[in-house]
């Protein structure tokens, strides 16, 4: 195998008339989007580049494919899906078939993009590579070690953000990475989307209202949800106090969810079932973010939103936190932070219920105040 020009640091540097990049990433939506500014970065570097993102085939329930968030963006070229669920045979049929079509193109680079934090692991990382030489790729990058959870004084240490974690690894192929929480993490608006999200607001909001908050009560972990009925007592007051009014983004079994405790003196939407184009787009046109640490989360950064989260202590604080500067994050100090359970049923998701409805208004009025000074999104 021939080696990839080095500088005298002893860094691998790819030749800037490198053509094709094949990136692999078993990604949900949240982790698309923490891969943006690792995307812009090589699109910066390679602006020219066929670059190839390979993901995971869908699952179903509420799965959110990579190309459903990056097809309009500019940053990958092309899409191809790795089946990881069903069939064993169909599985194995996906994988022979796509071999064989990466094959037809010259890879200068393969790249294993991916946060190498718990529950990663280095076996993982192992397949991704040996996935990306299948392919036929000239030169991979692929994390070597996994960085584990550090505990100081039994107090569990703050990691790097996810989406610095993933854009840091592109040093290695001479890509310019950016100062902590500094990347480009940004979704360009969707034209057409854009002009339907206008219209559904405003067909649907309140006359009296000042301004929309997108909102997310649920989230793919139990281990993540705030309970509901304290959303509904936040928003009650906020709608009192500075008249706006919550979209609900989910699935489509939100709105059967939400009429179970939902009052009806409070205004409201419900975006359920839509597609991810038209989610991002109205959540553009509201003020903040006030929800679980949820895909939709990520995504309200990346239209340009601040955000209220509420999150578990069920990973270590920073990775997957919202990425930049003015979010409110609350989070419990509990002594079983770092758990990385789906579902907790021993404690009964006591860092979630610790956070009361005090501390989340207190979080909510600080960044509205903030934000509806210099607003004009109705």
């Amino acid at each position: 195998m021939h080696q990839a020009p080095q500088d005298r640091s002893g860094v691998a540097i790819l030749p800037q008339h490198c053509t094709n990049l094949c990136i692999l990433s078993f990604a949900r939506l949240g982790d698309t989007v923490c891969m943006l500014p690792a995307l812009w970065a090589l699109r910066d570097a390679y602006p020219k580049a066929n670059i190839c993102l390979v993901s995971q085939a869908e699952q179903g329930g509420a799965f959110i494919a990579s190309s459903e968030v990056l097809e309009s963006t500019g940053l990958v070229t092309s899409f191809e899906k790795l089946v990881v669920s069903g069939p064993r045979l169909a599985r194995w049929l996906n994988r022979l078939y796509l071999i064989c079509r990466m094959r037809r193109v010259k890879w200068d680079l393969g790249i294993a993009l991916m946060p190498n934090y718990p529950p990663g692991n280095i076996e993982l990382f192992r397949v991704l590579k040996k996935y990306l030489w299948y392919f036929g790729c000239h030169e991979v990058l692929a994390p070597s070690r996994i960085i584990n959870f550090q505990r100081v004084a039994g107090k569990l240490q703050r990691l790097p953000h996810a989406a610095d974690n993933m854009l840091s690894s592109l040093q290695h192929v001479g890509v310019q990475i950016p100062p902590p929480q500094a990347g480009k993490f940004f979704m360009p608006a969707r034209q057409t989307e854009a002009r339907w999200a206008k219209d559904y607001a405003t067909q649907r909001t309140d006359a009296q209202a000042a301004g929309l908050i997108a909102v997310a009560v649920s989230a793919n972990r139990a281990a993540n949800i705030w309970p509901v009925g304290r959303y509904i007592k936040v928003l009650q007051s906020l709608w009192l106090q500075y008249r706006v009014v919550p979209v609900f983004f989910g699935g489509s079994d939100l709105k059967l969810a939400l009429d179970t405790c939902f009052p009806p003196d409070l205004p409201h939407i419900i975006c359920a079932g839509e597609s991810i184009g038209r989610v991002s787009e109205l959540a553009r046109r509201c003020l903040i973010y006030l929800g679980n640490d949820t895909g939709l989360m990520h995504v309200s950064v990346a239209v340009g939103l601040k955000c209220v989260v509420i999150a578990s202590a069920r990973d270590a604080p920073g990775a997957w936190a919202p990425y930049g500067e003015g979010h409110r994050l609350l989070r419990s100090n509990v002594e079983c932070e770092g758990c990385l359970l789906d579902l907790c049923v021993e404690h009964k998701s006591k860092c979630m219920t610790m956070i009361t409805v005090k501390e989340v208004t207190r979080a909510c009025e600080s960044l509205l105040e903030q934000t509806l000074r210099n607003s004009d999104v109705l």
